[in-house]
């Protein structure tokens, strides 16, 4: 980040994150593959970056966060009493509450357990 504090000097006026990968349909990678290769890039890389480059925006700076249908919770939990969707709709839900969430599903699907 110092670099390009460097090379742009004032910072940045608008951070926006729009990689995002998804398996087809048809891959036959283990689900634990597809699991950790997806939200490695879809969540971890994504919020690496923001780190990195969140002391660059300015003061009125903004942060643009893209995502396929596949962020849309009605989409992959529609059943609003499913526990997941709760905690991340929760108006306290925090950064830890996020990766918390990220490292019991990937513990889940280690354990080929999904209920």
């Amino acid at each position: 980040s110092s670099g390009i504090n460097a090379e742009y000097g004032g910072g940045i006026d608008i951070l926006c994150n729009n990689a995002g990968i998804a398996y087809k349909n048809a891959s036959t990678a283990p689900y634990l593959e597809k699991s950790m290769v997806t939200l490695a890039t879809n969540l971890i890389a994504t919020k690496n970056v923001t780190d990195a480059l969140l002391p660059l925006v300015k003061h009125n700076g903004r942060i643009c966060q893209v995502s396929s249908m596949a962020g849309i919770l009605d989409w992959n939990l529609k059943d609003p009493k499913n526990p997941i969707r709760t905690r991340l709709l929760s108006p306290s839900l925090t950064e830890d509450d996020i990766m918390a969430i990220y490292s019991e599903y990937i513990a889940a699907v280690e354990k080929d357990d999904y209920s």
